[in-house]
């Protein structure tokens, strides 16, 4: 399992342990253990895979799309 931070800029786009965890069980499947934590304005979770910088950044704003348009 690899540690993974949303970068700073992005984690405001990610309000809730939920939304992340279903994303992530989307992603990856629901029988994986993220061990997601929200520490110092950060979310930091594990993955399978090593994510980019850019991947983080896109989890982040299409998490944003899905909890906007759930919304509207």
């Amino acid at each position: 399992m690899f540690r993974a931070v949303l970068p700073s800029s992005h984690t405001r786009y990610v309000v809730t342990h939920a939304d992340l965890s279903k994303y992530l069980e989307e992603m990856f499947g629901s029988d994986i253990e993220f061990n997601i934590e929200h520490t110092n304005d950060h979310w930091h979770f594990e993955s399978p895979e090593r994510l980019t910088q850019r991947q983080l950044r896109e989890m982040a704003k299409d998490i944003k799309k899905r909890r906007d348009s759930a919304s509207s």
